[in-house]
């Protein structure tokens, strides 16, 4: 559930859960939600996932650049995954979509 579009009101629901599995599954649906929101706008989905705190921030961007792969918008995904702040972030965003884009090959 996408709090009337607020990404800070979506983001304490998510954070109400006890489970950090739990949590992090919240905040990759939460980054789902802004990529189908605002799938035309990549800087848009950058800049809603990166309101959040690290490490949900990672969460909410690795699941919004792999859903871009699943559109076949490589150079999205791209972009959205060069917005986390850390190499090893980077780098297993990019393998996630790098995952994705092979499991449409198989299809």
């Amino acid at each position: 559930m996408f709090f009337e579009k607020d990404t800070a009101k979506a983001a304490g629901y998510c954070l109400y859960f006890q489970s950090e599995e739990t949590r992090k599954e919240c905040f990759g649906g939460l980054g789902n939600a802004i990529n189908q929101d605002f799938f035309d706008f990549p800087q848009k989905v950058i800049g809603e996932c990166g309101k959040l705190e690290m490490p949900y921030r990672r969460f909410c961007l690795s699941v919004a650049a792999t859903q871009y792969a699943f559109g076949r918008r490589l150079d999205e995904a791209d972009m959205v995954c060069d917005a986390l702040p850390g190499a090893q972030e980077q780098h297993e965003c990019h393998s996630s979509v790098r995952s994705a884009t092979d499991s449409l090959s198989e299809v």
